[in-house]
This record gives structure tokens, sequence and C-alpha cells, in this order.
């Protein structure tokens, strides 16, 4: 039995400009035997196999993640994790942290019932795991705002298209076009992109978030973007005009013009009530 584990570890404190969900600790692992005998997590995991099989058991179910698959790992539950077959496995694992995990890993398929999935581009996933070792493992490299790219380039290269054919399936579509919307905030994510993403039309879109959001996908886009924008005012000093671009917009005086509209004031004004904190990011200790 042997066990090799290449750790990275980042905080931040506060998180990225822009990112509800980061990962604060990046694994690349291999081994044979029992892995962790027995270890009860904080926070999600989300892993991706490369090699062998990894097996992960609970008091309440067992699961094998096959080469190729992901797996996430839920918190408050006492994990024995091991190789199947006593025989080598590798795999990536990450650490999340942030407001929304649990709508994260939903966009690659998990939930509490169903904990490996089968990615959309395994390889992609595999280069994206990789890319995100060789940002954490040197300090002067380190760029938070590649990091949250690399965090949602993962959902991307993880999600599976879902059709809307019933109820179940509409419901299921629109939460998943929420979770990519807010998940891109920083970007300049639109309506039209995030239907190509869910392989729909526009309109099917427009048609699933009036049903279930009773609002059109712009105006939901936007008050996402308000929101965020509301907290960055208040955990950050990042500069007003920083914040636009951090939340996905473009035109400053447009910010401007929907913040005020939103919520009464002018981003200033928001601030001066709420003074910011520190947009220190310091580097956790392993």
């Amino acid at each position: 039995m042997f066990t090799e584990h290449t750790v990275h570890a980042w905080l931040f404190r506060p998180p990225p400009a822009g990112a509800n969900v980061w990962f604060d600790r990046v694994e690349c692992c291999a081994g044979t035997g029992d892995l962790y005998a027995s270890t009860v997590l904080r926070r999600f995991h989300v892993g991706f196999v490369t090699a062998g099989a990894l097996r992960s058991r609970t008091a309440d179910s067992e699961t094998r993640a096959a080469p190729g698959t992901m797996f996430c790992q839920w918190p408050r539950l006492r994990y024995r994790v091991s190789a199947a077959a006593d025989a080598e496995v590798r795999y990536f694992r990450a650490r999340l942290r942030g407001t929304a995990p649990r709508s994260y890993l939903s966009a690659f398929g998990f939930d509490t019932t169903r904990t490996v999935v089968r990615p959309r581009d395994p390889d992609g996933i595999a280069r994206v795991f990789e890319r995100l070792l060789a940002l954490y493992g040197t300090f002067e490299s380190r760029d938070p705002y590649h990091a949250v790219c690399l965090i949602y380039e993962l959902a991307r290269a993880g999600g599976r298209p879902v059709h809307a054919r019933a109820t179940e399936a509409g419901a299921e579509l629109a939460e998943q076009a929420a979770t990519l919307m807010e998940a891109r905030l920083h970007t300049s994510v639109s309506v039209a992109s995030t239907a190509r993403a869910l392989h729909v039309s526009e309109p099917t879109l427009l048609r699933l978030f009036r049903r279930h959001f009773q609002t059109t996908p712009i105006r939901y886009l936007t008050t996402l973007r308000l929101q965020r924008a509301r907290e960055l005012l208040t955990q950050t000093d990042l500069k007003i005009e920083a914040v636009a671009r951090a939340c996905g917009f473009r035109n400053e005086k447009y910010f401007y013009r929907c913040f005020r509209k939103r919520w009464h004031e002018t981003p200033g004004q928001h601030r001066r009530a709420n003074p910011p904190g520190s947009t220190v990011v310091e580097p956790r200790e392993q």
C-alpha cells in the first residue's frame, strides 16, 4: 500500500471579485488500499478519477468512481476512501468554498443521491485540474481572476445538457440556466450564450424563465449582477468601475443607472453607508 499527495492550497480573503464559489485547495492523489481510513469533511469536495477506481463509503452508502468519472463528497459525513480491487487509483480533488457550492455541483448533475457522474468532456476536466494545480502551486503566478475562470471552465467541461421534454425536465433546465448565469457573472455571459451552453433556443429559455421564475432571462441576469455589485461594494475596496466590470457591466453609466433604479441609491452612496473590508489575498499555510 502507498499513497502520494500533491496538495496546493490558496485561501482568498475575501473571495475573488465576482466569485460566489471557489476552490481553496487542490490535490493530485495516487495510492492503493485504504487512502482515508476515516475522515469527516467540513466542506464540499469535487474530484475526477484518471486511473483505477475509487471506492467511497459512508454509514449509509457506497459508491465507486471509475476512470473518466467525477465524484463529489458532502460535508458532515464520515468517509472511508480506498482504491477498488487493491489496484492503484489516481485522481484529482478540490475543496469548495463560497456561498453556492451546492448550486455549483448541481451544474454537473450531482445531488445527495447521485455522487458520481460522467462529465461531458473528461479530457477537458483533467486539463483544468492540471492547470489549477500549476496555478496554485507557485505563489508568484497566482491570479485570482484566472483561478475563478478555471473553476467555471471546469463546470462547462463537466456540465450535461438537459432537454426540456416534461415539466420536471423544464424546471431542471431553468435551474441549470440560472446556475450558469450566476457562475459567470464576472464574464460577458448573455442569454444567447446561456441558451447555447444548454443546447436550447432563446425562445425556449424565455418560456422556461417565465414559467418557473415569473420573469425574463435578461431581467433575471440583471438582478443577479446588481445583487453581486452590492456584495462587492460592501465586501471589497475595489473601485466602482472595477465592481461594474466584475459583475459583467461593460458600460459604467449603464451600471449606475441600473443600480439606482433597483436600489434607489447610487453605488457611492451604498458604499459610504456600508464601508468595505480588505481585499488582500493571502496564501494558506500548507
